[in-house]
């Protein structure tokens, strides 16, 4: 249990990177938009998906490790994060449906999505709906794997 509560924390110090990372890119692209951008209907749309996108991990981080805080205080939800981490089947369902590379797939899209802003926005938009289409098959992919596995 000693090792589990060591990686727990390498997962804190992670997410408090990431969550400096995201406040200091919607910082600049919130900077960004005010100084350099077209003010048009579409460019203020994918002003706002830039900065969602960066305000959903920053969010989402925070969530992580408040999860995290609050399992280390109390022995028994620690107890059980550490069982749900090393189930068996609901590794086994993930690994079916590719989740390692569902992050690296999210990741490099949501960073294509950020930086096509700024060059074109209907591939940014295009990207955006890529992006929605993925996240809805993976969801549905999880739901069948969850029922037959």
């Amino acid at each position: 249990m000693e090792a589990y509560k060591k990686s727990l924390s390498t997962w804190i110090r992670w997410m408090i990177l990431g969550i400096a990372i995201s406040l200091v890119v919607t910082a600049a692209l919130f900077m960004y938009s005010f100084s350099a951008m077209d003010q048009s209907r579409i460019g203020d749309f994918v002003h706002g998906v830039q900065t969602g996108i960066f305000a959903g991990i920053f969010f989402g981080l925070v969530a992580g490790i408040l999860k995290i805080k609050m399992a280390q205080k109390d022995e028994v939800s620690l107890r059980k994060s550490y069982i749900l981490a090393n189930d068996e089947r609901r590794q086994f369902i993930f690994k079916k449906m590719g989740f390692v590379s569902f992050y690296v797939e999210n990741f490099f899209l949501m960073l294509a999505i950020i930086i096509s802003g700024f060059f074109s926005e209907i591939v940014c938009v295009t990207l955006l709906a890529v992006l929605i289409v993925l996240l809805t098959f993976k969801i549905l992919l999880y739901f069948y794997f969850d029922r037959t596995c």
